[in-house]
C-alpha cells in the first residue's frame, strides 16, 4: 500500500493506532480536514486503510480569499477520494469579540463544538484530527513555559473523549515525504509562517534553536512526554491512596462536598489534585497549604466553591451566589426553601392519645396554640438568641453553633424558624425554644419537618 519511506511512516501509525485502540474498521469516523499537509495525509491514511470516513471543513473567514481557496481545495480532494465533505462557515471574529476570547480560542471552541454535533448527527464513532509528533513537542514546551504539572508534560494524548489523534507517532517531515511520494498537493495557511501566535513562535523560533543544540531534541522531548505519561499512571495510583487517607467521607454530607483532615495534609501537590477540581488555582492552593496548620476559620473562594480551614478539617462547600432573603409562611403546607435543595412542611393536628414530642433533629413538634402566624424562615443574624428547651435563661445561637463545632460557612447558612413576633421557635436541625414546647395541656400540635 505504501512505498519506501511512506511505508515505514504509516507502519508506525498502524502500530500506534493498535497500541491505543483508536480505530475500528466497522465504525464510521469524521476527519477534520483543513487542507493542510497533516490533515490531507490523515484523510489519505484513513481512506487507503479502508475506514468508513466523512470529512469536515471549517471556514473561519479569517484570511479572505485564502480561506475560500482552502475550502475549494478540500471539496476537490474529497470528490477525488469519493468522501462526503461537510462544510461549515463561522464568523470567528464576531464570536471572539462577543465571548471576549482570543481568535485562536474562538476558532477552537467553534470547531470542536461543531465537530461533536456533526459526529452525533452522522453516527460517527470519533472525530480524527491530524496532530502529529511535532505538535506534541510544541505543546509540551508551551506548557512548560506557562507553568505546568505532570499532565502538562504529558502533552497531547491519543484520545480525548471522542477526539482521536492517529498521527502522533509520526513527525512533520515524514508526513511531507509521504505526500511528496504520493504526488498529493496541499494548501499552506499563510499565518503558520508568521510568529504572531504562541505556537508559531515555538515552531518558528524556539524549535530551530533547540534542534541546533541537539538535532534529536524533538525526539527526546516527545519521548519525555511518553515517559511522563507512564509515570503518571503510578502517580495516579498513589494519589488515590493518599486522597483516601486524607478524606473523611463521613463528614461529606449536607452542604459539604469535600472534607479533608488537616493534620494529614502534608503534601501541596496532593492538595492541589484534590481541590483544583473545584476551581481553586495553584496560587490559592499554595496559600491554603501554607495556612492549613495554623489559620482555623480562614476562607478561600473559587468561582463556584468556598473552602474553609475549620478545626480539624479543610471543608469545601458549593458557593452561594447570593444570600436568600426571608421566606414568609402564611399557613400549613409544604414549601420549597429558596436557594437550597430543601423543603419545609408544616401540619397542625389535634393531639392524639399517647403523643410524645419528637426527638428527631429535622422534625419538631410544637404547641400550635402558642404559635402566632405567619411564620418566617430566615438565616441567622448577629445577636440572635432563643430560650433552649431543657435549659434556663437564653442562649446566643452563635454560641450554640460554636459548641456544635460548626464551621464559618455552616454558621452563615444556619436557618431559623420564627413566629409573627420574630421570636425564634426552632434553630433548624438543632434545638427548639421552650416557649413553644408541648406540655400535658397541649391540645393541638404543630409538626414541622425539614425535608
Amino acid at each position: 500500500m505504501w512505498n519506501s519511506m511512506a511505508a515505514r511512516l504509516f507502519s508506525a501509525v498502524d502500530k500506534y493506532v493498535e497500541q491505543h485502540s483508536l480505530l475500528e474498521h466497522d465504525k464510521r469516523y469524521l476527519v477534520a480536514l483543513s487542507g493542510g499537509a497533516d490533515s490531507v495525509a490523515l484523510l489519505h491514511y484513513m481512506v487507503d486503510n479502508g475506514y468508513d470516513v466523512h470529512a469536515v471543513h471549517c471556514n473561519f473567514h479569517l484570511r479572505g480569499e485564502e480561506s475560500n481557496r482552502d475550502e475549494e481545495f478540500c471539496q476537490n480532494l474529497c470528490d477525488s477520494l469519493n468522501v462526503t465533505l461537510h462544510k461549515v462557515h463561522f464568523d470567528t471574529s464576531a464570536y471572539a469579540q462577543w465571548h471576549k476570547v482570543s481568535i485562536e480560542m474562538a476558532a477552537r471552541q467553534l470547531r470542536y463544538k461543531y465537530f461533536e454535533q456533526l459526529r452525533v448527527d452522522i453516527g460517527a464513532e470519533d472525530v480524527c484530527v491530524a496532530h502529529h509528533r511535532d505538535d506534541n513537542v510544541e505543546t509540551v514546551i508551551m506548557n512548560m513555559v506557562r507553568g505546568t504539572g505532570l499532565k502538562g508534560l504529558m502533552g497531547i494524548q491519543p484520545r480525548n473523549g471522542h477526539i482521536v489523534r492517529p498521527l502522533l507517532a509520526v513527525d512533520r517531515i515524514g508526513i511531507l515525504s509521504y505526500l511528496m511520494e504520493k504526488g498529493q498537493t496541499y494548501v499552506t495557511d499563510s499565518t503558520n509562517l508568521q510568529n504572531v501566535y504562541t505556537r508559531n513562535k515555538v515552531r518558528l523560533d524556539v524549535m530551530p534553536l533547540l534542534n541546533e543544540i541537539n538535532p534529536a531534541a524533538s525526539e527526546h522531548i516527545d519521548l519525555l512526554s511518553q515517559r511522563v505519561h507512564d509515570a503518571n499512571e503510578i502517580y495516579e495510583y498513589g494519589l488515590q491512596l493518599m486522597m483516601t487517607d486524607i478524606t473523611d467521607i463521613g463528614r461529606e454530607k449536607d452542604d459539604v462536598v469535600k472534607a479533608l483532615i488537616r493534620s494529614k495534609i502534608n503534601n501541596e501537590q496532593v492538595l492541589y489534585e484534590v481541590i483544583s477540581r473545584y476551581g481553586f488555582n495553584a496560587v490559592q492552593v499554595k496559600d491554603i497549604f501554607n495556612n492549613i496548620a495554623t489559620q482555623s476559620g480562614k476562607v478561600f473562594y473559587s468561582a463556584d466553591y468556598v473552602a474553609v480551614i475549620d478545626r480539624i478539617y479543610l471543608l469545601v462547600y458549593k458557593r452561594e451566589k447570593e444570600k436568600p432573603g426571608i421566606m414568609r409562611i402564611p399557613e400549613c403546607g409544604r414549601y420549597i426553601v429558596p436557594m437550597c435543595d430543601k423543603a419545609i412542611k408544616l401540619t397542625v393536628e389535634d393531639r392524639k392519645e399517647g403523643f410524645s414530642p419528637s426527638k428527631k433533629s429535622f422534625l419538631v413538634t410544637l404547641d400550635a396554640e402558642k404559635v402566632k402566624w405567619p411564620l418566617m424562615l430566615r438565616r441567622i443574624k448577629e445577636g440572635d438568641f432563643f430560650l433552649p428547651f431543657g435549659m434556663k435563661g437564653k442562649k446566643l445561637i452563635s454560641d450554640l453553633l460554636t459548641e456544635a463545632k460548626c464551621s464559618v460557612v455552616e454558621k452563615e447558612r444556619q436557618w431559623v424558624l420564627c413566629d409573627a413576633n420574630g421570636e425564634i421557635m426552632w434553630v433548624v436541625g438543632r434545638r427548639t425554644d421552650r416557649r413553644y414546647s408541648t406540655t400535658e395541656s397541649t391540645t393541638r400540635v404543630l409538626t414541622v419537618s425539614w425535608l
